[in-house]
């Protein structure tokens, strides 16, 4: 595992003044031109953070802004297609994924390991790959850089958050030996969870998801909010959330 570094400190996206929280799309325009406003965004955002904003296309026909349905061919809203939108929303979601009936007992597992229900479902988001990393927004047809804003040296797809980064290895290293002993180098984060799985007890892998999930969301809190976490912190988040968790569900 990796060795405990300050590296990934090294390039905070810190904007040089805080914008607002409820700041609008609108207010980075330039009213005359209705182009974004450089100078603005260049003022308010860190700048890999303004230039992934001045990459984003805008209308040039000046044309007024519209609803739009997407749920059907017509691109008009139906009660009809609402409810079958409805449906399929309310399917369980791991009969949605393509793998879902040779794994069928795996993912059955995620759904019944004793931990919090936001960390079930980051889980099975990360197993089916529908995390919003660089590499998906890419995919998406979102223009950005898809290298890992943390080590700058891979594509931050799910595999390389949670698991490959340095950042990650550092936390996984306070972790127990056998979750140390994993490979590390993972092309698929579900093929991941199979490994970790067979490796582990079923606690093991309750603190293994939940320091999943730490690790995520202080990412988050690092794009977003410039708040930065050490890996003893990570590790000491998950734990508590974990503890505090299972012993409600004892009580009940």
């Amino acid at each position: 595992m990796g060795i405990y570094s300050h590296k990934w400190l090294s390039h905070p996206p810190i904007p040089l003044n805080e914008p607002a929280q409820d700041m609008k799309v609108c207010e980075l325009l330039d009213v005359e031109s209705r182009q974004w406003d450089k100078e603005k965004i260049e003022n308010l955002f860190a700048p890999r953070t303004g230039q992934e904003i001045l990459a984003l296309p805008l209308d040039h026909l000046n044309s007024p802004d519209l609803l739009v349905w997407t749920e059907n061919a017509a691109a008009k809203f139906t009660v009809k297609s609402a409810y079958r939108l409805a449906l399929q929303l309310n399917k369980h979601p791991w009969a949605e994924h393509s793998q879902s009936r040779a794994y069928k007992p795996i993912w059955s597992e995620i759904w019944t390991l004793n931990v919090p229900p936001k960390v079930r479902m980051f889980l099975w988001r990360a197993c089916s790959n529908c995390l919003p990393t660089r590499e998906n927004l890419q995919k998406r047809r979102v223009r950005v850089d898809t290298r890992c804003e943390l080590c700058h040296y891979r594509s931050e797809n799910t595999s390389h958050i949670l698991w490959e980064c340095p950042f990650a290895q550092n936390v996984w290293a306070l972790m127990s030996s056998r979750i140390q002993k994993c490979r590390n180098m993972a092309d698929d984060f579900f093929q991941l969870f199979r490994q970790v799985r067979d490796k582990l007890t079923k606690r093991e892998l309750e603190h293994w998801a939940t320091t999943a999930w730490s690790i995520w969301t202080t990412r988050n809190r690092f794009y977003f909010e410039h708040v930065q976490l050490q890996p003893k912190g990570i590790v000491d988040v998950a734990c508590g959330l974990l503890e505090e968790y299972q012993r409600l569900m004892a009580l009940q």
